[in-house]
């Protein structure tokens, strides 16, 4: 018992073997950091990312991570948080889509594993699912489970889609091809 217990917390450790880690912060090339924090205690990072549109125009990206107690930390979830330009309205602008596929497509490659086929069904979903009526969405990609939530705030009346990704096994049960790290 001991011994399987030793080797599954090794396995945590690792990640398995050739897996490749990404940092975080280096994740979005050509994005600019507007907020990064973390909460060691807590196992969080946060922090927002702006992107740029077509026009001049500016499309900001937050995200919420769920991290390991590892050194650098794991992260083992991302929720991330898109608000459309104008209040009332449900669905994402086609630029701001755009930019939010490439984000969850590459959040799901780079640091859980999705492979190129099934970033691209991702991405085709965050499409779908911005476009549609419905508020909550979930659907599974490979190793990635994804869950979608739009929710009107109570004040002004603008939008937040949030696309959470995950996981579906904990690393060192099955094989960890891809992930990434955040440093406090």
């Amino acid at each position: 018992m001991v011994k399987a217990l030793l080797w599954t917390v090794a396995l945590v450790a690792v990640g398995g073997a050739g897996a490749q880690t990404t940092p975080f912060d280096a994740l979005f090339p050509g994005a600019q950091v507007v907020a990064r924090t973390g909460d060691r205690a807590a196992r969080q990072g946060m922090g927002s990312f702006a992107y740029a549109l077509p026009g001049r125009g500016r499309f900001t990206v937050g995200y919420l991570l769920t991290l390991t107690a590892q050194s650098p930390a794991r992260v083992m979830a991302v929720d991330l948080d898109a608000t459309g330009g104008q209040p009332e309205v449900a669905a994402l602008q086609p630029a701001q889509i755009g930019a939010l596929q490439q984000v969850v497509g590459r959040t799901a490659g780079r640091c859980f594993g999705a492979t190129s086929a099934q970033q691209a069904a991702v991405q085709a979903w965050v499409g779908r699912t911005n476009a549609g009526k419905s508020d909550t969405a979930q659907a599974s990609f490979g190793p990635v489970t994804a869950r979608f939530e739009r929710q009107q705030s109570s004040g002004l009346g603008y939008f937040t889609s949030t696309y959470r990704l995950e996981r579906s096994r904990q690393p060192g049960a099955g094989t960890w091809q891809a992930s990434c790290t955040f440093k406090f």
